[in-house]
């Protein structure tokens, strides 16, 4: 054992004479002027340094304080302590190897410029990274990125183990803006087979401070923008790129998202999105600044052109599905939110998008086809069951009617601009329900003796009997204040409803609208401007057994947009017109569902 502890000693005595011996023929000058040299040379900058340390054991390290590279007398680096453990083979040949670097406190100062550019481009093709085969190991503590004297990256810390083979991230945790952003990053590089596997996280307890710091405004509103976390794995190789197990928290909404881009071509791409909740008012500019700016220039406004759009999409080929539980935007909310979509080779088809919006279930599809030159839509939906009370609240209308409902519609059109799409679409578009209730009066009660009144006009009636149209009557007429010598207390059942439209150039004619009370059958016939929001022509009649109209009203809009109810109609001083129900034959004013 004793004779063990001799050799060892003996052989550790040989090595340091060796080490001692060569640094007789390699000074700390020639070390450091070599180190100096090879910094030159690769970042074309001028270097300087206060003091330098070395030690050889155990390893041949040299510390340097207060290095700094100029470009043009401009400091772009400084680093309090530069720490390097050096290859002593190579050495005794004069080639500087660097087997560990560490920075303690290193600041990286950019200033972009078009010249800076491209001296770095000419100092990058001068940089080899044969002089990095050997490196094993990069500590980074406490360093900051300047970027523009105005973006800082700080507390940068940094492990990385390096083999010829693999890059280990044994931690990178740094900070964006101040003190607002951290990161931590952790994984693998495997530079042999081309793949990498990393583990994200980023939090921030004020991401609207961040983001203005950058100057991105995107709300206005207080406690909007506020705690912001993302955590996920990225795993990529030569083929692919993909996010897995992504979790994202902003304020109160939580996400979870998967994608995988192929051949790094973001036009190749399918996800898929689940969100629990979130409230887009939150998010969106308050109704003040929405106001000033429709004034100031929403009728200066041009139509907006498609073509950009279109041309991006057509170069897509992406596959999602997204979920929603609950959706909160403008008046809206929506819940149970699930839609699947695809596009490629020009096409996107949306199929199916379903959600629970006014207490019903909304199902329906999206078709777009951007082949053409004329880009076609064609769009069906059905929503079965809905309140319909809280539609007119949603609208913030008088709520004339309560009940369940259901709508279907279909629109088609073309175009390349907003406004061309607009007025090239068609749609039919219904509204049925049954058992509803009618919530200012009695109809039935109102209508009786009618007849004789002069003054009586049924344009809040003909609001509820249009369906999905009447909202332009009540939104415009004061329902609450009726001319009315009759009593239109109480309420009335609807028996039926059928509101039926078709739209072409912006226009709605009616083609099977009418309800049914228990006494009475009502109808409207006509059209309504739907681009100026103004009536064409509309009749409201009462009906007979036939379909005929005992009694006839006509409703127009006046030029300041107005809607009145004619008190009289050719010499008769009604405001209806009588068409007596006789053996006679009589012109048949309505022939639809409701019998």
């Amino acid at each position: 054992m004793f004779k063990k502890h001799i050799v060892a000693i003996v052989v550790s005595s040989i090595i340091l004479l060796l080490m001692y011996i060569a640094y007789a023929f390699i000074s700390k000058d020639d070390i450091m002027l070599m180190i100096q040299n090879q910094i030159e040379k690769n970042f074309h900058q001028k270097v300087e340094f206060s003091n330098v340390t070395l030690s050889v054991l155990p390893s041949l390290k040299v510390e340097i304080d207060d290095l700094a590279l100029y470009e043009n007398a401009f400091k772009t680096v400084e680093v309090k302590k530069l720490i390097l453990n050096l290859n002593i083979d190579t050495l005794m040949e004069k080639r500087l190897v660097i087997e560990s670097i560490e920075l303690v406190s290193p600041t990286v100062t950019i200033i972009p410029s078009t010249a800076a550019s491209e001296k770095s481009t000419d100092s990058n093709q001068s940089f080899d990274p044969e002089q990095l085969q050997v490196l094993k190991k990069l500590t980074i503590r406490d360093g900051t990125i300047l970027y523009n004297n105005q973006y800082r990256l700080n507390r940068i810390d940094t492990e990385l183990d390096i083999t010829p083979q693999m890059i280990t991230i044994a931690k990178f945790k740094a900070t964006l803006g101040q003190n607002h952003l951290s990161t931590v990053l952790s994984g693998l590089i495997n530079i042999q087979d081309e793949r990498l596997s990393l583990n994200l996280a980023v939090k921030t307890n004020s991401l609207k401070t961040l983001l203005q710091q950058f100057d991105v405004n995107l709300s206005d509103q207080k406690k909007s923008l506020e705690n912001f976390k993302f955590s996920g794995a990225i795993k990529a190789d030569k083929n692919s790129f993909l996010l897995k197990n992504v979790k994202v928290a902003l304020d109160d909404t939580h996400v979870d998202f998967e994608a995988v881009i192929k051949d790094y071509n973001l036009s190749t791409m399918a996800f898929r999105t689940t969100i629990d909740k979130i409230d887009l008012n939150r998010y969106l500019p308050t109704d003040a600044n929405n106001t000033q700016r429709s004034q100031a220039e929403e009728e200066a406004e041009p139509a907006e052109d498609l073509a950009p759009l279109i041309e991006m999409v057509t170069r897509l080929r992406i596959s999602n599905s997204v979920k929603i539980a609950s959706l909160k935007i403008k008046n809206y909310e929506l819940s149970d939110i699930f839609l699947k979509g695809k596009i490629a080779d020009g096409k996107v088809n949306i199929n199916p998008v379903t959600f629970k919006i006014y207490d019903g279930k909304f199902e329906g599809s999206i078709a777009v086809d951007l082949s053409d030159d004329e880009p076609k839509f064609n769009i069906k939906y059905k929503i079965k069951q809905a309140d319909i009370e809280q539609i007119f609240k949603q609208r913030k209308v008088p709520e004339l009617l309560s009940g369940r409902v259901n709508l279907l519609s279909r629109i088609t059109t073309r175009g390349n601009n907003v406004e061309s799409l607009l007025e090239n679409a068609e749609a039919d578009i219904a509204l049925f329900g049954e058992d509803l209730l009618f919530k200012k009066y009695d109809i039935d009660r109102a209508l009786v003796g009618f007849d004789k009144v002069t003054s009586f006009d049924m344009i809040d009636l003909a609001g509820v009997v249009a369906g999905p149209l009447g909202i332009i009557l009540v939104n415009t007429y004061d329902a609450y204040e009726m001319k009315a010598d009759l009593d239109k207390g109480g309420q009335t059942k609807i028996v039926k409803l059928m509101a039926s439209w078709k739209i072409k150039n912006l226009v709605a004619s009616a083609r099977d609208v009418a309800i049914k009370t228990p006494k009475n059958r009502i109808a409207i016939k006509g059209d309504i401007d739907l681009k100026e929001a103004r009536i064409q022509r509309l009749y409201i009649g009462i009906l007979n057994k036939k379909g005929c109209a005992k009694y006839l009203q006509k409703i127009r809009t006046l030029n300041d947009g107005s809607i009145v109810a004619d008190n009289k109609v050719g010499v008769i001083t009604t405001p209806f017109k009588k068409l007596f129900d006789t053996d006679e034959d009589c012109r048949v004013f309505y022939k639809g569902r409701i019998k």
